[in-house]
């Protein structure tokens, strides 16, 4: 077992389970995902130690789900797994594992029956909390204001999410704002500070009865008790565990009559988040948020003068406001440069707007939004409905000029960098600018820390020779996606699936590896056949780089944009003494469905390579007939996945390839590849890796011959199975070919 996870031998199990919803529902089409307390764990009648909290997704349209319900499925779990890919910024396991969940997985159909009655079991979640944050989302959907204002208010208000589209979160990620929707130690700290505020009037105004209580604990009552009712409402998310603990700490330092330093305030609240969740640092809010208040403390000079020194005789007010305007573009300007090792390192992308974004975002939504929106919040509680809806949309109106802002800003083709991977040396370097930057306060220019952040923005990957290629096959789940470079080209050989959740692996998984490898444009995008999981990514691809030639076997698929051409038998081009050659289909086959997939083999002086797509036997059979011996290959991308329909013995040792590769997702619902067609390679004395074992796997054909190297053994993690034994002897030693030797990755 995996530590934090449920054990290995439960996967693909069917479990009764039943526990309570503890999570907003996540709802895509017919798919609704939540977060699930698990209160009893059976197979058959059997007791099985409690694995605490699971992801749950559900496949069936009629069941409505809603938060604190209780229910018994029955489901299939796996451990928490993410896609393993160069140049992906985003930690899927990682970012579960931080919340808790053990294992995720689905609820087998037919098997959901909700329990009525009362809830014995002890959760520190409250039914009340539950069903006002529902209750509230459920208010401003009615409300006539546009979507995008809703989510954000909903996100502001209650800390629910789940309503922002693709859109919206595109304009706050290329502004640098996603931070103000997340409710953290900003939103807390204000509320607080807010009712510090009334707490300091109420006890103004009941000094008599209250004169024995200090009016500065009373006003830190007061705050502290809405900054928690607060962190509740937002769903009680890491970022407001962390800020409320900071709250607490400093109230408590304020109680003993303490004089605290600020950093050690903070080193405190760092030690007590790790106690109550040591796996936060998998999460990158984490990091987001606690080294942006390092900066704020430890990086700036900001000493308050006094009033004397800023506003002078004559009433200069407008003196003391341009001091605040430059003292905000100051903290503004830091955090931009302090901030780019985190945003580089975890998220891969650096917007370049952000600081004159949120030179005028974070006052405004800070100082007049967030209290609109809490104000209608409270309201709406007390049931006041029309005077919150009014309030909604008064804060409607003044939200929209800064939603043109922030949609105008992040509307440049400029507005971000995406960035490769950085290596290792990189982001060591990148640390080590980051404390002469921002902690080496009293040492002579210190700024020049700032100069170890440049090999970030530069690409580790290694150059090819003429005659040298690179295949890459990436780890994009159930489907196909892959990557051929040579020394100045770039070609991309299916751009897997989309999904109705709006999770694209052209997006999310090919993208980010192009970028890693220094491209910003693609020579060739090549799409095998019109299935989703080979094709649903290519729009997203078309979309965000300059691709500058597009073929597919089946154009008219409604996934492939309108100006690919086909791809025909016969097609021949060579890049960097590299040749290229589409071998099927034949003028004349019928190119829907997989046999009509193009088929490509890629060969130089150092080796060969052979794309199959989703081929069946037909076209294998086909091949072999008609190929002339062009079917020969070093290494082959085995056919459809190893589906049992595909990789005839004949087509293997017509091919008779040193490996074979398989792209193909973790405990996949079709079984792929099959057990037959493992046992068929095996026989024919050939080794064949899977993405799901892994991750993205690079074959370099060189002049030191055929390198293999599985990124998923080159990023380990604690909680990640290695790759099997018996195929990671393959990468770590020679394979005796008669084309040569297929030699070990480093």
């Amino acid at each position: 077992m995996q530590a934090g996870t449920i054990p290995k031998s439960l996967e693909k199990l069917e479990i009764q389970v039943s526990g309570k919803i503890v999570s907003q529902i996540s709802r895509f089409g017919s798919l609704s995902r939540f977060d699930f307390d698990v209160e009893s764990f059976h197979i058959e009648d059997e007791a099985l130690p409690n694995p605490g909290r699971i992801q749950l997704t559900s496949y069936e349209r009629e069941l409505t789900f809603e938060p604190e319900d209780r229910w018994k499925f029955r489901v299939r779990l796996k451990q928490p797994r993410s896609l393993v890919n160069p140049g992906m910024g985003f930690d899927y396991a990682s970012w579960l594992m931080s919340k808790g969940v053990t294992a995720n997985g689905y609820i087998v159909n037919g098997s959901a029956k909700q329990i009525i009655g009362l809830d014995t079991h002890f959760s520190i979640h409250f039914d009340p909390i539950q069903t006002a944050r529902k209750g509230f989302a459920d208010f401003l959907a009615t409300q006539p204001i546009s979507k995008s204002h809703r989510a954000v208010f909903g996100a502001l208000s209650v800390g629910i999410r789940e309503e922002m589209d693709d859109r919206t979160w595109r304009v706050l990620r290329n502004t640098g704002t996603a931070h103000l929707v997340a409710i953290s130690g900003l939103h807390i700290g204000l509320v607080a500070l807010i009712f510090g505020v009334i707490g300091g009037a109420i006890w103004q105004l009941s000094s008599r009865f209250l004169g024995r209580i200090i009016k500065q604990d009373f006003k830190w009552c007061f705050a502290l008790s809405a900054a928690i009712i607060y962190a509740l409402l937002a769903g009680l998310t890491l970022p407001t565990q962390r800020a409320v603990s900071m709250l607490l700490i400093a109230a408590l330092v304020t109680f003993l009559r303490r004089n605290v330093p600020p950093w050690w305030l903070l080193s405190l609240t760092v030690t007590v988040v790790l106690i109550i969740n040591p796996l936060a640092p998998l999460a990158n809010s984490f990091w987001l948020s606690f080294v942006a208040v390092t900066i704020l403390i430890c990086g700036l000079d900001l000493e308050h003068k006094s009033k004397d020194e800023i506003i002078t005789k004559g009433g200069a007010s407008w003196r003391h406001l341009l001091a605040l305007i430059k003292k905000w573009g100051k903290v503004q300007s830091w955090l931009f440069v302090a901030m780019m090792p985190v945003f580089a390192i975890g998220f891969h992308q650096i917007s370049i707007v952000a600081p004159v974004a949120n030179l005028i975002a974070v006052p405004i939504v800070g100082m007049t939004i967030v209290p609109l929106v809490l104000l209608a919040l409270i309201g709406w509680c007390l049931g006041l409905f029309e005077f919150a809806a009014l309030i909604v949309k008064l804060t409607s109106f003044l939200f929209q000029y800064v939603w043109n802002y922030l949609a105008w800003l992040g509307s440049f083709q400029w507005a971000t960098d995406k960035l490769g991977a950085p290596g290792q040396a990189a982001i060591w370097l990148a640390c080590l600018g980051f404390v002469l930057l921002v902690l080496g306060r009293k040492l002579p220019y210190r700024s020049l820390g700032a100069i170890w952040f440049l090999p970030l923005f530069v690409s580790g990957t290694t150059a090819l020779s003429e005659g040298e290629f690179r295949y890459s096959l990436l780890d994009a789940g159930q489907g196909l996606a892959s990557v051929v470079q040579t020394r100045n080209h770039v070609m991309v050989f299916d751009a897997g699936a989309s999904y109705s959740s709006g999770f694209d692996i052209g997006e999310a998984v090919v993208g980010p590896f192009i970028r890693s490898q220094d491209y910003t444009h693609i020579d060739l995008l090549l799409i095998s056949h019109g299935d989703n999981d080979h094709a649903g990514g290519a729009k997203s691809l078309d979309r965000e780089f300059d691709v500058r030639h597009l073929m597919a076997s089946d154009p008219s698929s409604e996934l492939i944009p309108p100006s690919a051409e086909h791809c025909e038998e016969g097609q021949i081009w060579q890049w960097d003494e590299v040749t290229f050659e589409v071998i099927w289909p034949y003028s004349g086959v019928d190119r829907r469905g997989n046999n009509g997939s193009c088929v490509i083999k890629v060969s130089s002086r150092f080796g060969s390579l052979l794309l199959t797509g989703d081929i069946e036997r037909f076209a294998e059979h086909q091949l072999v007939r008609l190929s002339r011996g062009k079917l020969s290959a070093d290494v082959l991308q085995v056919p459809h996945h190893g589906s049992n329909t595909s990789s005839t013995q004949f087509f293997i040792r017509s091919v008779d390839p040193a490996i074979a590769l398989v792209g193909n997702g973790y405990l996949n619902r079709f079984g792929h590849p099959a057990t037959q067609i493992k046992e068929r390679y095996r026989r024919a004395g050939v080794p064949m890796l899977s993405a799901a074992d892994h991750g993205a796997i690079q074959v370099d054909f060189s002049s030191s011959g055929i390198r293999l190297q599985g990124e998923r053994a080159q990023i380990p993690r604690f909680w990640r199975d290695r790759p099997p034994s018996d195929e990671l002897i393959y990468l770590t030693k020679p394979i005796a070919k008669t084309r040569g030797d297929i030699l070990p990755a480093g």
